[in-house]
């Protein structure tokens, strides 16, 4: 009796070997293609999940508007919330959007999310470049990209409909480092004009990512240059980038004067700005930078990166741990998304020079036949898929930055066109989600959605001046406080703040959370009525006083 062979009683079994031999050539040939088409995969499938731009962008959607309105000459203000706001942002974004919408049939709000997915896309193209320079080998290369790929601090933050100007940031200075160092390097001059260029670009895109790009730049020329040449060339980049940023910066001071610049400055939350910040970033320091990766379960990626760092302490090979600590430093608000670069660098060298010989290792101790070629294999396959759901999570109730990127849904957007039909012009509301204002999507869109100001809100007052920024976010976190107590609370808050409003809104979306011991004191105080309670939001507006007692 013969028996058949397994490919003839298996067909699906040779088919699936098949696949995964051809799987298999395809990782071996093109590695990191493969890493940064796993980052593009993560960060389109938090942009496809939504049909509107992720968390915040509702100021930079009015300003894109504004622009539009004045002929694509640069406003003095710009008319986001009612405030007056200089219209001081670096405007390279705006242009962008603004153009696109006018020639393409693409929706502004959908450029809100198709632009920050495909420059964060070509970041990690970017950063397999720079990754090229930087690192030796080729699996330190793979494992660098794959880590940039998937740790949340690299992608999250430029992912939202703030993005438009977050994520080419990045970009060009990512650039422009890659194109410093080839500099430093090679000295070819050609080099020091697209590292110009890009800089300039960077300040275009986002004023903010400019200071971690410059003490970039002074960390590459201090480990790869420190010659008369290198030097000249750092002066050829400094002035060139000053060049092509000077035309908009000498607009709006012509305008406003130095004073929104002055005032972004101090709002930028500098490591000496007080002694709050100066604790925060001691603390991230003293936890070596692990906490602020923002990965979800546990910080794979950031242990690695600690791992790395000490492997390089004893060969005095420091750039890398030195610009992870400089990226805390310089801006403790924004610098775990600046550090995610060395970290992904770092998180390299922990991997392929630290665990994986320890596994090859184990591997080859072992007993069992066939353990050393696939025990090693298995748990980096096993780290990489953690490491991708991780990335992939944007449910709230679990940790990890990626559950930010959420979107208001259909009902919370008509709720808001609602509020501009059913009440005055004149109308001041009172967003309460309570949530920081950072990550508070309902305050940032209402403005735009409703034509009402919102006299909590916080964003756009880093350009004014007088410490208006910080008095801001206090004030908008003393306002969600109390969404957990009364309308007492409320009229607390306003005496305190002398504010006067006449509406409150809250996002039905956060009553199981937050609001609704609020809501149930506005139902039973009749100096309160319901003006809307429908899908999406509650909104109530104050009984005028009878005239006795005005």
């Amino acid at each position: 009796m013969t028996t058949a062979s397994p490919a003839v009683a298996f067909p699906g079994r040779a088919r699936a070997a098949a696949a995964l031999q051809r799987a298999g050539a395809l990782a071996a040939a093109h590695p990191v293609a493969l890493a940064v088409a796993l980052g593009v995969l993560v960060r389109a499938s938090h942009v496809l999940a939504a049909d509107f731009p992720l968390n915040d962008g509702g100021m930079f959607h009015a300003m894109v508007r504004d622009l539009q309105a004045n002929g694509f000459a640069l406003p003095a203000t710009t008319s986001y919330n009612g405030l007056g706001l200089p219209y001081a942002y670096p405007p390279l974004g705006f242009y962008l959007a603004a153009a696109l919408d006018v020639l393409t049939p693409v929706p502004l709000d959908d450029l809100l999310r198709w632009i920050p997915l495909v420059t964060t896309a070509l970041t990690l193209v970017a950063f397999a470049g720079l990754a090229a320079r930087l690192l030796p080998t080729r699996p330190l290369r793979v494992a660098a990209v794959a880590a940039f790929a998937l740790v949340p601090r690299s992608f999250v933050w430029l992912l939202m409909g703030g993005g438009l100007t977050r994520a080419p940031g990045v970009l060009f200075a990512l650039l422009a480092l890659g194109a410093v160092h080839d500099w430093c390097v090679r000295g070819r001059w050609r080099a020091a004009l697209l590292a110009a260029l890009c800089a300039g670009l960077t300040v275009l895109s986002h004023i903010g990512t400019a200071p971690w790009l410059a003490v970039s730049i002074v960390l590459f020329f201090l480990w790869f240059g420190r010659s008369r040449r290198a030097l000249a060339g750092m002066a050829v980049v400094a002035g060139g980038a000053t060049l092509v940023a000077a035309p908009w910066a000498l607009a709006v001071v012509r305008v406003h004067g130095w004073a929104p610049f002055r005032a972004a400055a101090a709002a930028g939350n500098a490591v000496w700005s007080s002694g709050a910040t100066a604790w925060q970033v001691a603390v991230a320091l003293a936890r070596f930078g692990v906490t602020m990766t923002g990965e979800s379960f546990f910080p794979l990626v950031g242990v690695l990166a600690v791992l790395g760092g000490v492997l390089l302490l004893p060969r005095r090979q420091l750039l890398l741990p030195v610009w992870w600590i400089a990226s805390l430093v310089v801006d403790p608000r924004q610098g775990a998304t600046f550090a995610s670069v060395p970290v992904a660098l770092l998180a390299a060298v922990g991997a392929c020079e630290g665990i994986w010989p320890l596994l090859r290792r184990a591997a080859g101790e072992a007993a069992a036949p066939g353990l050393e070629r696939w025990f090693p294999a298995a748990v980096a396959a096993a780290a990489l898929l953690y490491a991708t759901a991780g990335a992939l999570v944007s449910d709230p109730r679990y940790a990890g930055e990626a559950s930010l990127l959420v979107a208001l849904d259909a009902s919370d957007r008509a709720a808001m066109r609602r509020m501009a039909t059913l009440t005055p012009a004149a109308s001041r509301f009172v967003v309460v989600s309570g949530r920081g204002w950072f990550y508070d999507p309902y305050s940032e869109w209402f403005p735009v959605a409703t034509g009402r100001p919102s006299v909590a809100t916080v964003q756009g007052t880093e350009w004014l001046p007088a410490g208006a920024f910080r008095r801001q976010q206090k004030l908008a976190q003393q306002l969600q406080r109390c969404g957990g107590g009364t309308a007492a609370c409320l009229d607390r808050w306003a005496a305190a703040w002398r504010i006067s409003f006449t509406h409150v809104y809250v996002p039905r979306g956060v009553l199981s959370t937050c609001c609704a011991p609020l809501v149930g004191s506005l139902r039973a105080d009749p100096r309160w009525r319901v003006v809307y309670d429908g899908p999406g939001a509650i909104a109530f507006a104050r009984v005028p006083a009878p005239p006795a007692a005005r």
